[in-house]
């Protein structure tokens, strides 16, 4: 069952989806809504998660100790899993902390090296180790993806 074919749940005023989880204990506990909020049932009553800034702009969350991407969970819980490792989650809107559903897709990593090497994208964001780190990443990913 993915995330397509998983049944909503009205939550605290919340359309959600549970978010896949691989550890057994965090399973049915956390979920997505449809707005990119992530709701924990992990206690009695059900509360909407505080979410905080990373270093480059997106929203991440704690999910049963991990701190994982908002736009993740709520991509995995909605859309289901990622078509192969030649997709990545994008933001239709270009805009990072906009996590709702109608705003996030699978895009080829293709559109991600084409933002990275647009000169516009290097004003906003100064390259940097982690940047070059991705960059590399997709790089090796895209030729990888030719080959096959």
């Amino acid at each position: 069952m993915n995330g397509t074919d998983t049944p909503e749940e009205l939550i605290i005023g919340h359309r959600c989806k549970p978010i896949p989880m691989k550890d057994p204990f965090h399973k049915g506990k956390y979920f997505a809504s449809i707005e990119g909020e992530i709701i924990s049932k992990a206690r009695r009553q059900p509360i909407v998660m505080r979410q905080t800034e990373n270093s480059t702009g997106y929203k991440m969350v704690n999910l049963g100790q991990k701190m994982i991407l908002t736009h993740h969970a709520v991509a995995y819980a909605w859309l289901g899993p990622r078509p192969s490792k030649a997709f990545l989650i994008c933001h239709t809107d270009d805009v990072k902390t906009n996590n709702r559903v109608d705003n996030l897709h699978y895009g080829p990593v293709g559109r991600a090296l084409e933002l990275f090497q647009s000169p516009s994208w290097h004003i906003l964001f100064p390259v940097s180790n982690y940047v070059d780190r991705e960059f590399n990443t997709l790089k090796k990913l895209e030729e990888r993806n030719k080959c096959l």
